[in-house]
């Protein structure tokens, strides 16, 4: 019985690790959705999203979501992620015009 009590409890703390994660995620994408011009346009669904999203701010939540591991190994290695993101979408976006 106790072994089963601590698994629940473990994969409990790894779905709150997780949702944890998620929000981080998340936020990062609407820091990145503030210094657009226009978060609300949909310019970007075409660029960095899958094509599914309505909008900026959907279509920069998938992006950030895909590079799940490059942030945080940014952040294990001590650096900001929102500083790399912002690099990395740049140069997507100077690419792309």
């Amino acid at each position: 019985m106790k072994i089963v009590k601590n698994s629940v409890v473990e994969l409990h703390s790894a779905e709150t690790e997780l949702q944890q994660k998620n929000r981080y995620l998340q936020k990062l994408a609407s820091a990145l959705a503030i210094g657009l011009a226009n978060p609300f346009g949909s310019e970007l669904v075409a660029i960095i999203g899958d094509g599914h999203e309505r909008n900026n701010r959907e279509a920069l939540l998938t992006w950030v979501l895909y590079r799940r591991r490059e942030v945080f190994t940014q952040r294990l290695e001590g650096s900001c992620p929102l500083e790399y993101l912002a690099a990395e979408l740049q140069y997507k976006l100077d690419a792309q015009f």
